[in-house]
């Protein structure tokens, strides 16, 4: 048999042999493994970030909403009172203690109340929370009054506020969280 003005054996006929054959599916089904992983993994990261952005703009609101505030107006919106507990060594949050401060939790399950909520802040915070559909999400805001000259200050006496916002929410088979902080000074 000519082929272009050569000629062509048989062997040069015969085609690829089982070995052959076996070893570029091992090949292909390695690299579309590797392909399959990488595309599960990506799904999962931006699922991650669209959390973490999320969370990110429920503690920005959260900041915002208080940054409009005095010190005696946050007080009287949260339910802040010299009489709110704070306990020496508080329940770790995320892996932190806070001592000398007040906690105050908002999650997606309490009923707020005028009562527990004077100022409709919690109701409108856990609303961010739902919304956004986080996972056991919790809000939580570490209060802590604190003065240059003595450690343990009522909240009505503090010169400043330190206002810890904490979101949280599991993801997966771990518990995630953002960070916000503010200070709030007491003008005269």
């Amino acid at each position: 048999m000519k082929l272009n003005g050569s000629r062509q054996t048989l062997h040069e006929q015969r085609g690829f042999n089982l070995i052959e054959v076996m070893i570029a599916m091992a090949v292909m089904g390695s690299v579309m493994m590797s392909i399959l992983t990488l595309f599960f993994l990506s799904q999962r990261n931006v699922y991650s970030g669209k959390q973490m952005t999320q969370a990110v703009a429920v503690g920005t609101r959260v900041l915002e909403d208080l940054s409009t505030m005095t010190t005696d107006v946050v007080y009287a919106n949260l339910n802040i009172t010299n009489a709110t507990p704070r306990l020496a060594s508080p329940p770790a949050i995320g892996g932190e203690v806070y001592a000398n401060s007040a906690i105050i939790t908002v999650d997606t399950t309490t009923a707020y109340t005028t009562t527990n909520d004077p100022g409709g802040y919690f109701a409108r915070w856990q609303a961010l929370l739902n919304s956004n559909r986080f996972t056991d999400g919790r809000l939580f805001l570490v209060l802590t009054p604190t003065d240059p000259v003595t450690s343990a200050t009522p909240f009505s006496s503090a010169q400043f506020l330190r206002i810890k916002g904490i979101v949280e929410w599991n993801e997966a088979t771990r518990r995630r969280r953002a960070i916000f902080d503010t200070a709030k000074s007491k003008r005269p």
